[in-house]
């Protein structure tokens, strides 16, 4: 028909969720593959958080640069950062000025902080220096979830109200409706039995 309207195609839409409830998987999934320079200079960053510093390392190939002077992280926090630093990291250069790392601790101060060793790419005099320091933090393992089975009964006595991703439910037994008893079936004599409960039909 020339006057009709055209209906549009349709097209599947675009992977959002995927069948199993998971995420769909990308190419770098937890992984920030542009960050090149990180500068977390002067923004009271303590020693607890340097393990998170250490875990972005690792999930950032591609950072280069990272600045944490004026922060009072202290030789702890500095070992928790250069734990991070794995050898397949393009980590090249870690300033670390006036972060109240001591003379006569395990870092030395001067190849964090003085600008001769941060032109140099400090990372690799570290290396030379100090190599048991860097690298120690396990890398993050692909953590793969757990599903139980569960029958129905014990879902609703769990008391959780409600469906768990983690929680795969048993089948039920498949539903057999009842026989019927002596339906349209024909007796001796001509006699038709139409139900056990109805009255027998000459």
């Amino acid at each position: 028909m020339g006057g009709g309207t055209r209906r549009p195609s349709w097209r599947p839409p675009p992977p959002t969720a995927r069948l199993d409830g998971k995420p769909p998987k990308t190419k770098a999934q937890g992984v920030n593959a542009s960050l090149e320079h990180l500068d977390l200079s002067y923004n009271e960053v303590l020693s607890d958080a340097c393990l998170d510093i250490a875990r972005a390392i690792q999930l950032s190939p591609s950072l280069a640069h990272l600045g944490l002077s004026g922060n009072p992280i202290g030789d702890s926090g500095a070992l928790k950062v250069l734990s991070g630093c794995h050898a397949g990291s393009k980590l090249r250069k870690v300033e670390m000025r006036a972060c109240g790392l001591s003379r006569s601790g395990p870092i030395p101060v001067d190849a964090v902080s003085e600008d001769s060793a941060l032109a140099m790419d400090n990372v690799f005099i570290l290396r030379e220096i100090i190599p048991e320091a860097l690298g120690t933090l396990p890398m993050p393992a692909a953590a793969k979830p757990v599903r139980k089975v569960m029958s129905l009964a014990e879902l609703r006595s769990s008391g959780d109200g409600g469906w768990n991703s983690q929680t795969k439910l048993e089948a039920p037994p498949p539903h057999r409706a009842p026989r019927r008893q002596a339906a349209q079936n024909q007796g001796a004599g001509g006699q038709r039995v139409v139900g056990a409960s109805r009255s027998v039909v000459q």
